[in-house]
């Protein structure tokens, strides 16, 4: 499955929009905005946001169920648990490169480059864009 930038942006903006520091996977799932293929297109973006450090549990541990996904023995699709799951700090500094001006004007230069590469060249967009906008250097 591709990569697909607007539906992490979609994910991650219902961690942003919470009122809550922690919310539910069903609940982030049941405000997740975009259709698509079952729930593989969600599950493929909230599995990326969780191997790049984007999203955590109470627990602080690294274990697919902990994050409320348990995988059905002989099935490609997974079961949900209601666990409680934040946006860490690395997740919101990528939400703010993805929403930054600087990464929107270039969105298409490099949407379909691995999100490591996103993360990277977003930082450096955002941080050459204010040194420029507050006249830096």
């Amino acid at each position: 499955m591709k990569n697909n930038i607007e539906h992490i942006k979609a994910i991650m903006q219902v961690f942003i929009e919470s009122e809550t520091v922690f919310t539910s996977l069903t609940d982030v799932m049941s405000k997740y905005p975009i259709q698509g293929d079952g729930n593989n297109d969600f599950v493929h973006h909230y599995l990326l946001l969780i191997e790049n450090g984007f999203v955590s549990n109470r627990a602080g541990e690294f274990s697919y169920s902990k994050f409320g996904l348990t995988s059905c023995i002989g099935e490609t699709n997974f079961r949900f648990s209601n666990a409680q799951i934040r946006l860490t700090a690395a997740g919101h500094e990528f939400y703010d490169t993805l929403i930054s001006p600087s990464f929107t004007e270039r969105l298409a230069d490099f949407k379909d480059q691995p999100i490591e590469v996103m993360k990277d060249v977003g930082k450096e967009l955002i941080t050459s864009y204010l040194k420029k906008k507050f006249d830096i250097e």
